[in-house]
């Protein structure tokens, strides 16, 4: 389990304040960016044909990975976890600098695939322009806090190939529903 072996996010574990999504929106908060963590995790494991046994898409789109192929934790509340399904040990090795991180599993060659992930959008669920009275501004001034991004209800895929390129089965991982965030 993802958030077992991370543990909870406090400052005394060296957290930071990063963007985490609270209910409708983007806001600073303890821990964001580990989910940049779990999400790359989950495509490693999906690439290397791993069992997915819990797994959470975030409310709202995020851009570091494709939609619906995205792993949201919350300490106490979602989890990422994953089952090795081969009879062999497998080794995860992951390395982090210059704003990217990489994580590779390596198993047993008899259990090795070729894989790739797709997804499909079944609907764009466009957002709302929200006015709202603030006591800060100026009478006559405006100020947009979000441009606005639309929702998405996304279905994605893992698909088997064999040596030749030809595809041997297709699996169907989850079906997403992203909230659009509001202008």
């Amino acid at each position: 389990a993802f958030n077992k072996i991370v543990g909870p996010r406090t400052v005394g574990t060296g957290f930071r304040d990063a963007m985490v999504i609270v209910g409708e929106k983007f806001e600073p908060g303890l821990g964001g960016g580990i989910c940049q963590v779990s999400s790359t995790l989950y495509n490693a494991c999906l690439l290397a044909g791993l069992e997915i046994v819990e797994r959470h898409n975030h409310g709202l789109a995020i851009a570091y990975v494709p939609l619906g192929l995205d792993a949201t934790v919350a300490y106490g509340l979602q989890d990422f976890k994953f089952r090795n399904n081969t009879d062999y040990p497998i080794y995860i090795h992951s390395s982090a600098g210059r704003g990217k991180l990489t994580i590779n599993i390596y198993g047993h060659l008899d259990y090795k695939k070729s894989i790739k992930l797709s997804h499909v959008v079944d609907r764009v669920i466009d957002f709302q322009e929200i006015t709202e009275m603030r006591p800060e501004l100026q009478p006559g001034e405006t100020k947009v806090e979000h441009g606005g991004v639309p929702g998405y209800v996304v279905r994605s895929f893992r698909s088997y190939y064999d040596d030749k390129g030809q595809l041997i089965k297709q699996e169907q991982l989850a079906t997403d529903r992203y909230r659009p965030l509001n202008k």
